[in-house]
Parts: structure tokens; C-alpha cells; sequence
């Protein structure tokens, strides 16, 4: 459908994935699975007739040291319903505040007052980095803060801009049920040769 691609060439979702993997590396982080799987709420179209709920899924981790802070670093999948189709992975990179006594501290972050907006979805992506969609694109999720502001900057430079393959095409005749998009009849495609510069861009904004 999409036709032929190199095959060092990488889809969003493979992006994020050898980001995190090169980021662990470089940061001499230790993965460690949660002790269960940990679901945040990204897009939600319940009501009181039925339950529509989109989530990330986080199975496992690292926890790094970027400069002077304590980073969690995972990548979640787009799991659940339908409104979590337009989405592929993210990459959470969680603040670690508090003495560390391992992975079951991420889910207990997420019971607590502020962590528990997050993992209702009423902040949904406050703790990524990245985004990953269904259509092969990379974005920056928040719309607030310095971080986020510093990614979007980050992924619309011309050093990572010349790294694009393929942008995203949509086919205007069709319309994708779950976001009222056009569908997608080519997606975004990315040269294997972003993933060394991004990790090590995102960790310098890490330890800004």
C-alpha cells in the first residue's frame, strides 16, 4: 500500500524506539520491567452509554542520570480502544524527584495527586518527549513548558528536517473514522541516521 521503502529506512515509531534504546546506552541506564504494566490515558470517548478509552502501555524502563537530574526514560505503545489508533508510541521521560527505591516507584508517582491527572488523561503526554503516530510522524506532545518548546524546536531544524525521507501524505477522498483525518496513503519516513543526533540532542534538553 505504501509502497517501497530503503530498508534503513525508519517509521516514527521505530525512531522513538532506537532513541530510547541509544539514549539507555549512552545515559549507562539499567532497564527493569514494572512490576505491573502501567496505562495512561491519552484519548478518551466514553460516555455514560459506553467506555472509549485510548492508552499508552509502559511494560518497562531505565532509570539514567541526565547532569544533575534523575530521569525515568520508557517507551509506551498506543493500546485500548479506537481513539488510541491515531498514535504508535511515545517516549516518557519521567522527572525523578523523590529517592529512588525502584519501578514500582513510577506507578506509585501515578496514584498521587498530580500523577493521577496524568494517568487519567487529563494531561495526556505531560511526561513524553516524543510522540511517535499511527502516521509515521514525530511530534512533540505538550504544548507548554520550556521542554516541549525546545523538542518542537529540535524536530522542525534543519539538521533533523534533512533526515526526512518521506513526509506525510493523506488521500483527501477517504476520511479515517478515528480522528476524521484523511487517511494516510503514504506515511513519514525517516533516515536510520537521525537517531544518534536526536538522543543526543534530547539529552542535552534533558539536562538543561
Amino acid at each position: 500500500m505504501f509502497g517501497l521503502f530503503a530498508k534503513k529506512d525508519l517509521s516514527g515509531g521505530d525512531v522513538v524506539r532506537q532513541t530510547y534504546a541509544r539514549m539507555i546506552k549512552d545515559l549507562r541506564g539499567e532497564e527493569q520491567r514494572l512490576p505491573r504494566e502501567l496505562l495512561l490515558v491519552i484519548a478518551d470517548d466514553s460516555d455514560h452509554h459506553r467506555s472509549r478509552t485510548g492508552y499508552m502501555r509502559y511494560e518497562e524502563g531505565g532509570l539514567v542520570t541526565v547532569g544533575e537530574r534523575r530521569v525515568f526514560l520508557a517507551v509506551g505503545a498506543a493500546w485500548g480502544d479506537y481513539p488510541a489508533r491515531p498514535y504508535d508510541c511515545d517516549l516518557l521521560a519521567l522527572s525523578v524527584t523523590w529517592e529512588w527505591s525502584g519501578p514500582e516507584d513510577v506507578r506509585k508517582h501515578y496514584e498521587g495527586p498530580f500523577g493521577a491527572m496524568v494517568r487519567a488523561g487529563m494531561v495526556p503526554f505531560n511526561d513524553s518527549l516524543l510522540v511517535a503516530m499511527a502516521s509515521g510522524a514525530l511530534e512533540s506532545p505538550s504544548r507548554f513548558g520550556k521542554r516541549a518548546e525546545r523538542v518542537r524546536e529540535l524536530l522542525g531544524s534543519p539538521d533533523m528536517q534533512a533526515h526526512a525521507v518521506q513526509d506525510v501524505e493523506r488521500d483527501a477522498r477517504y476520511v479515517a473514522a478515528s480522528d476524521l483525518q484523511p487517511v494516510v496513503s503514504r506515511p513519514a519516513r525517516f533516515s536510520s541516521k537521525i537517531v544518534d543526533p536526536l538522543a543526543a540532542n534530547l539529552i542535552e534538553i534533558l539536562s538543561a
